[in-house]
């Protein structure tokens, strides 16, 4: 029974930061957008026309109640010439790299520091500390939590890595 409650107890943490992960990134596309957007001094409307979307498409995306498909996201990108990766946050710098590695690809790239900055993500903004059920997690909690996304990183990957070879 012990046995089973972990792995519920593992999923349930899963689930948990899946969502703020997602969470997360949505929060930054759609300011990242509505940044951009005003920089390039476009509206709402004249956006969603020129990537032949309805008018009010850009003010959902925006207001991060809709996060758009990854072909209007490339189409984002595109449009004001950045990376999907500074639209969703992986990146802060906004130019397309030339002929770079992405930081996953990188020989030197860290783990451990990806899983850190992930869940400096996740920390309540009020506190600036990772909350479980209401209550800020132990120590334990966020090693567990830490020692979770770095296994999910590392498998993606590797998976990546597989896919790219085949």
């Amino acid at each position: 029974m012990k046995f089973i409650q972990i792995i519920f107890i593992s999923l349930y943490n899963m689930n948990f930061i899946h969502y703020h992960i997602i969470r997360g990134v949505v929060d930054i596309l759609s300011a990242r957008l509505k940044k951009l957007r005003k920089e390039h001094d476009i509206t709402q409307v004249d956006l969603a026309q020129s990537l032949n979307l309805d008018k009010s498409s850009i003010a959902k995306y925006e207001s991060a109640n809709v996060t758009p498909s990854p072909e209007i996201l490339l189409k984002l990108a595109n449009k004001f010439n950045v990376t999907t990766d500074y639209l969703l946050g992986r990146v802060d710098d906004p130019a397309p790299p030339q002929n770079k590695k992405s930081p996953a690809e990188a020989e030197d790239y860290d783990i451990t520091k990806e899983a850190d900055r992930i869940l400096a993500m996740l920390a309540d903004s009020e506190t600036g500390t990772l909350m479980l059920d209401g209550e800020p997690a132990t120590p334990e909690a966020i090693e567990l939590f830490k020692d979770n996304i770095a296994f999910g990183i590392e498998q993606a990957r590797k998976a990546n890595l597989r896919k790219r070879a085949d």
